[in-house]
């Protein structure tokens, strides 16, 4: 590249970077729901200066106290950290003692990098135990009287009496004092909290060294099949470790399909499966002892701040997993709660009807029981190990490209965005699972568009057979992650475009992404007229016919050009492409055909569900009159003819899909609806909430632009992925109604772009720049964290021995084992209306068999709206009573997810309140506890 333009682009990076980077990072601070978390005692002074809609103004404010607030906020994180710097500054000392010099060279091996993650860990859960709750260490243990837990119940109570003497007969409880009403203090002795840490933190880490095993075994038997000779030892890892995701999903969905999901037969896969592959297991063994790599650093680098950072994190997120039930709105209804149904059934069971990550969640409840609290744990650890999964596949893809001793920023940047922590610890969802899948496809393809150059000796020119080997294994890895989550899609039509851009012409990319868009209108993914609405246009003001005949026809003519301009290129794409497409086809098929079996459909149709022949079908138009069950085998309640409703009632017209995914993305209108949605969505101004969090620095890729690597032959891989991730972004923004982790693909590119600012700057200004945005967005995302941390402190009673699996359920959810009986005991004593009305709530996951307990989730309430047509309490429990519900049960903050109180889901809340508060209703109440937000009716 020219040394002037080179120059140009250096300058025009510095100043892009300090005007556009420093504005959206004060920004960023200055929005409110921001502002409250990372600098709560400065908001009163910032608004004495500030109007709340001055983000700018508010932001140069609350830069300072953000910093410091940020860095003491926990004092076990400080503790942490104090003893890390001693530890590291001894073994410094020793170092220079013993080689005479501060540079430092290590040995590394897998055994001497896990013990060195198993001593953070401990350190981590050791600092957590001398935290502070309130006014009292975590340590410190009150006896439970009636007169310190006052609201507690006479059950709650002996729920805690209970753990009070199991403490006291293990010797665990110093005696140190009493308080004044009478009850005695005690300290929870250190080595009683040392041995939780063996009997409840270690197990676990053990099973996901195992799962990690039993993944390697199997990939790595695949990738023998395949005969790919591996570019290098770390993408052989990775590479094993997502093949054997799919070879176990696989294999338990096998199983699952024929009834055999049973504990024996999980133990039996999990026992055989490494002495069956012997040779395999043995290799990884022998890898785990004797591979070894060496890192030349100095004592000061920064990649030692990043690495200890990231082991930290996960230690962290790690001990926030270990507790004996889900504590998230999702693993609880569906992540956690489906696979523990089917190891409950021992079979398929409709909800899990693909390839899906919940059969490998199960071997938690499989192998240890459905109902064990350590089978819980372990559940969830598998899927905090599909985050482990995501990150090993960001570095790796990072290391691989922009070399040696990079792909820490990149991890970081992806693996601390709040978004993701959210569903690492807190809710244990699968979308750590997709990207990762979604990730593994990218990195298998780049692998053959753009082989790496090898680190010593001269570069091999990547073989005919093993170039088609990595992209069938990146079409595997892509429909794999189809089949956990439908939204991959959008990443592998991304990679599709890559393909045709990279090995045609660039005018290939611009004719998939058309065509891409052509398939999205045609099985009814983009709605022209949904789009035409939101600009402020007539919804049929473009047909779906002539959108379709615009994407295909221009597609169609773009990639004849691109054929012609590269005639010869023609055959190798159209392989290409055909390779990915089969490999995607295989992970498809299987499923696919078994559901149209199922179901009684053409092979030949895309059958994502599986039928229904558990829940019961709700007839209240009389449409399936005289029918006592469908073709799915499912039992029909229909309303009798006098208490029929009205279809063509406005109250039968549902909201609740508005009302549950368009919260995210705002109700603007107009092109600014859909071109400012990455700005409003990196802001939080349409939705705010830890799950919908990420970080400034992400508005910072556009940025790349002005990066001279990216110019340059060497950064053609980053371009491509720069295309591909552009591509990403627009498929989210007009697919995903600003859902963020339905586009949990984009975060790759994202990642891997602030990682190419800093490690491949054209000057020292620029990368110290760029360097300095993206820690403090990681600054912010830590604070975040530290935030949820303190939400959650309750948690880590369990983590450290002090409370058991009963007081916890007692503490967190005091209603939930009550209702769970009591329902279960309904079900089985009044058949003539056997289920449960829920509305909202936590509570399927503590209920047993629960797909035929629950006769409907009605979360938006528009089922009961048009129930409740007339507005007669008297009819429309004479209604529920005729589709047999025996009782009810309401999450008492279904409206919170709507912004207007005068909106369509308050009106419905409203409406069922009073229905429920109606003596006309006859309802007998049993529970009804705000504060726990939950309350419980029987129908009678």
């Amino acid at each position: 590249m020219n040394p002037r333009l080179i120059r140009i682009l250096s300058l025009a990076l510095f100043l892009s970077l300090l005007l556009w980077g420093v504005f959206t990072l004060l920004v960023y601070l200055g929005v409110p729901v921001h502002g409250t978390v990372l600098a709560p005692a400065a908001q009163e002074s910032v608004n004495d200066f500030c109007q709340p809609h001055q983000f700018l103004c508010r932001g140069v404010y609350t830069f300072v106290p953000f910093v410091t607030h940020t860095l003491k906020r926990l004092p076990f994180a400080v503790w942490y950290a104090v003893v890390s710097l001693v530890l590291y500054l001894l073994f410094l000392g020793w170092y220079a003692l013993r080689t005479g010099r501060f540079t430092l060279q290590i040995r590394f091996t897998p055994l001497k990098f896990l013990l060195l993650c198993l001593l953070s860990l401990w350190l981590i859960f050791t600092c957590i135990s001398f935290l502070q709750t309130g006014d009292m260490p975590m340590r410190r243990f009150v006896e439970p009287t009636e007169q310190v837990y006052q609201k507690a119940g006479p059950e709650a109570l002996a729920t805690l009496r209970a753990n009070f003497e199991r403490l006291q007969d293990r010797g665990c409880l110093r005696h140190i004092g009493e308080f004044g009403n009478g009850a005695k203090a005690f300290t929870l002795k250190t080595r009683c909290i040392q041995r939780a840490f063996f009997s409840r933190v270690l197990p676990l880490a053990l099973v996901v060294l195992a799962f990690l095993f039993e993944l390697l075994v199997a990939g790595r038997f695949l990738l023998s099949l395949l005969r790919l000779r591996s570019p290098n030892p770390f993408a052989e890892m990775i590479l094993s470790i997502g093949l054997g995701i799919g070879v176990w999903i696989v294999l338990l969905w096998t199983i699952a399909v024929f009834g055999m999901f049973t504990k024996a037969a999980g133990w039996a896969f999990i026992l055989l499966m490494p002495a069956a592959l012997y040779r395999h297991s043995r290799y990884w063994l022998r890898r785990f002892v004797s591979a070894s790599w060496v890192v030349n650093c100095s004592w000061r680098s920064i990649s030692l701040l990043l690495a200890w950072l990231l082991v930290s994190y996960f230690a962290l997120n790690f001990l926030n997993v270990v507790r004996p039930f889900p504590i998230g709105w999702d693993d609880l209804g569906v992540y956690l709660n489906r696979p523990r149904l089917m190891v409950s059934y021992g079979g398929f069971v409709y909800s899990i009807a693909r390839f899906e990550w919940e059969y490998l969640t199960s071997l938690g409840f499989l192998l240890f029981g459905f109902e064990s609290d350590f089978g819980a744990a372990a559940a969830m650890m598998i899927n905090w190990t599909a985050g482990l999964i995501a990150v090993l596949a960001v570095y790796a893809f990072a290391r691989t490209y922009l070399g040696r001793g990079s792909g820490l920023l990149a991890s970081l940047a992806y693996y601390m965005l709040p978004l993701v922590g959210h569903f690492s610890f807190a809710d244990m969802k699968i979308d750590n699972a997709v990207f990762a899948m979604g990730a593994l496809a990218a990195f298998a393809v780049f692998l053959a568009l753009f082989p790496p150059d090898p680190p010593e000796g001269d570069r091999e020119d990547l073989s005919t057979r093993d170039f088609y080997v990595l992209i069938g294994i990146g079409g595997l890895f892509a429909g794999f992650a189809f089949a956990i989550k439908a939204t991959a899609i959008m990443a592998a039509m991304a990679i599709g475009a890559i393909l045709a851009g990279t090995l045609l012409h660039w005018s290939g990319f611009v004719a998939a992404v058309l065509f891409a868009f052509g398939i999205f209108v045609k099985q009814g993914n983009l709605s022209v007229a949904d789009i035409a609405a939101q600009i402020g246009r007539a919804p049929d003001a473009v047909s779906r016919g002539w959108a379709l005949a615009f994407f295909f026809g221009v597609a169609a003519a773009v990639l004849l050009l691109a054929c012609f301009l590269r005639r010869g290129a023609v055959r190798r794409t159209a392989l290409s492409l055909a390779v990915f497409g089969a490999a995607f086809l295989a992970t498809v098929v299987p499923w696919t055909t078994h559901n149209n079996l199922l179901q009684g459909s053409s092979l030949f149709h895309l059958q994502f569900a599986a039928p229904n022949s558990f829940t019961p079908l709700l007839d209240y138009t009389g449409a399936n009159a005289g029918r006592t069950s469908d073709d799915a085998g499912r039992r029909v309640w229909t309303l009798p003819e006098d208490l029929r409703v009205d279809p063509a009632n406005e109250a039968c017209s549902p909201s609740g899909k508005v009302e549950e995914l368009d919260r995210y993305w705002g109700d603007r209108k107009g092109w600014s609806h859909y071109l400012t949605l990455p700005w409003r969505s990196v802001m939080n101004i349409d939705s705010a909430g830890y799950y919908v969090t990420t970080m400034p620095a992400l508005l910072l890729f556009p940025l790349l632009l002005f990066l001279p690597y990216f110019w340059m032959r060497a950064g053609r891989w980053l371009r491509w992925l720069f295309l591909g991730t552009l591509f990403l972004v627009l498929q989210w923004v007009f697919l995903a109604n600003g859902i963020l982790w339905y586009g949990i693909g984009m975060f790759l590119g994202l990642a891997v772009a602030l990682e190419a600012l800093v490690a491949r700057a054209p000057d020292v200004p620029n990368r110290v720049l760029a360097g300095a945005l993206l820690g403090l967005s990681l600054l912010a995302c830590l604070g975040m964290r530290f935030w949820q941390f303190d939400q959650q402190r309750n948690l880590f009673e369990y983590v450290i021995g002090k409370a058991d699996a009963p007081t916890m359920r007692e503490r967190t959810i005091p209603h939930y084992d009550d209702i769970a009986d009591l329902v279960v005991q309904r079900n089985r004593d009044i058949p003539l209306r056997p289920y449960l009305y829920r509305v909202g709530t936590f509570i399927p996951y503590f209920i047993p068999r629960n797909l035929e307990i629950i006769g409907i989730s009605d979360h938006q309430l528009d089922v009961f709206n048009c129930l409740y047509q007339e507005r007669d309490p008297r009819l429309a429990v004479e209604r529920l009573k005729a589709l047999g519900f025996n009782s009810i049960v309401f999450d008492t903050n279904t409206a919170t997810i709507e912004r207007d109180p005068t909106g369509s889901l308050h009106q419905k809340v409203n409406a069922f309140v009073d229905f429920l508060n109606n003596p006309v209703s006859g309802l007998q109440i049993l529970i009804n506890d705000s504060g726990a937000g939950v309350t419980f009716f029987l129908i009678p």
